[in-house]
C-alpha cells in the first residue's frame, strides 16, 4: 500500500498494487492485515486518480470486495473511505468491461451486508 500512495499518479502501479492486494487478502487472515497496513485507503484513492483505467477498476473493486468479505468492520471502513461512490463511479465509467462489472457487483452485494451502508449502495 505503500508504494500505491507514493504513486497515486502511475495507473500501472495503481493497477498492480490493486491486483497484489486482492491477491493477499484472499488468503484468510489477510484481509486484517491488508486493512492495517491502510490498504483500503490506498485502494479507494488509486480508483479515484485513475477513473478512466478499466485494470485499476476492475482490480481495486476486486479488492474492496475481497476485503469487504464477512467483517462488517471492514465493511464500514470501506464505507468511510468513500468506497462505494467509488466503485458505482468505476462500474458506470465501464459498463462494458464484464470485469469490472462482475467486481463491482461483487463488492456492493457484501458491502450491502452492513445495514449502514444500504442507503448508500441504494
Amino acid at each position: 500500500a505503500a508504494g500505491m500512495t507514493a504513486h497515486v499518479e502511475a495507473a500501472k502501479v495503481q493497477e498492480q498494487g490493486c491486483a497484489a492486494l486482492w491477491n493477499v487478502s484472499m488468503r484468510a487472515g489477510n484481509e486484517a492485515k491488508v486493512a492495517d497496513c491502510t490498504g483500503i485507503e490506498a485502494i479507494v484513492e488509486g480508483m479515484k486518480a485513475h477513473k478512466k483505467s478499466c485494470g485499476v477498476q476492475e482490480h481495486g473493486c476486486g479488492a474492496l470486495w475481497s476485503l469487504s468479505w464477512e467483517s462488517t468492520v471492514r465493511q464500514r471502513r470501506i464505507a468511510m473511505a468513500g468506497g462505494i461512490e467509488v466503485i458505482v463511479k468505476g462500474m458506470k465509467a465501464h459498463q462494458r468491461s464484464c470485469g469490472v462489472q462482475e467486481q463491482g457487483c461483487r463488492a456492493l452485494g457484501d458491502l450491502s451486508c452492513h445495514d449502514g451502508n444500504i442507503a448508500r449502495v441504494g
